[in-house]
């Protein structure tokens, strides 16, 4: 059983002229891992990279995730579902929410010895990770451009929290910069959006990712109060609150 294939309307044409029109074309592509699969219960889950060429000469890089038995089960879906699936619901709620995500151009499911799952996405132009950037960025010249990128991340999470989502996966490695050798300010990208989750509004999912966040992200004491000040702006009725369960969280996974 297959369910029907998502194409983006700006991207099939150009996929189908690549010979990928339908899922085993994706499946069949060779797996140049981005790091290698994970493997949980007998299923796996891994990205691959592939070139495709636009009549103009352009070339796009698309990020391709295979998923073979790698699944979840909800009140929703009791007899399982792809965690690609999520991913892919998240990406679009994001990008609808107007916040810069991987843009989807294809995605498809197939039952063929266990749940299998392809998430299409077009790659982001020449990205680093936002804990790679912040461990090069040691010169006294970075630090307008670093503070600049920091608030604007942190006015973002503040944003997605204030949407009632907890991102559940708040690390470094999942937020990409844009064309960081040559952008002023480098655009950022939220990634693996797989465990994005809706939430009731209290402080805790915000606690959890902020607490994720501080330790999983290369930033110095100076740089998580920077980002702590423009996070909670305009917040004096649960600031204190806020910090408070902050800091008790942290000390708690230190000890």
């Amino acid at each position: 059983m297959t369910m029907k294939a998502f194409f983006s309307p700006d991207y099939q044409s150009l996929l189908e002229q690549q010979n990928l029109s339908e899922f085993d074309d994706f499946w069949r592509l060779p797996k140049n891992w981005v790091e290698p699969p994970n493997e949980r219960r007998g299923g796996w889950s891994g990205v691959t990279t592939t070139d495709i060429r636009k009549k103009c000469g352009e070339t796009v890089t698309l990020y391709v995730k295979r998923q073979h038995a790698h699944t979840f089960r909800s009140i929703r879906y009791p007899l399982s579902k792809s965690t690609a699936w999520r991913e892919y619901q998240n990406n679009e709620r994001m990008r609808k929410k107007g916040f810069s995500v991987p843009i989807p151009v294809f995605y498809q499911e197939k039952k063929c010895s266990g749940m299998r799952a392809i998430m299409a996405t077009i790659g982001i132009n020449n990205p680093i990770s936002l804990s790679a950037w912040l461990t090069s960025r040691t010169e006294p010249r970075d630090q307008d451009s670093t503070s600049k990128v920091l608030q604007n991340i942190a006015t973002d999470i503040r944003k997605i929290h204030d949407s009632g989502f907890e991102y559940r996966a708040l690390h470094g490695k999942h937020i990409l910069l844009e064309n960081y050798q040559t952008a002023t300010i480098p655009k950022h990208y939220f990634i693996d959006l797989e465990t994005l989750r809706p939430y009731i509004r209290h402080l805790t999912p915000r606690v959890r990712d902020i607490c994720q966040f501080f330790r999983h992200t290369p930033l110095s004491g100076s740089q998580q109060e920077f980002f702590l000040a423009h996070y909670l702006i305009d917040t004096p009725s649960w600031a204190k609150r806020f910090r408070d369960k902050l800091l008790k969280r942290m000390i708690k996974k230190t000890t």
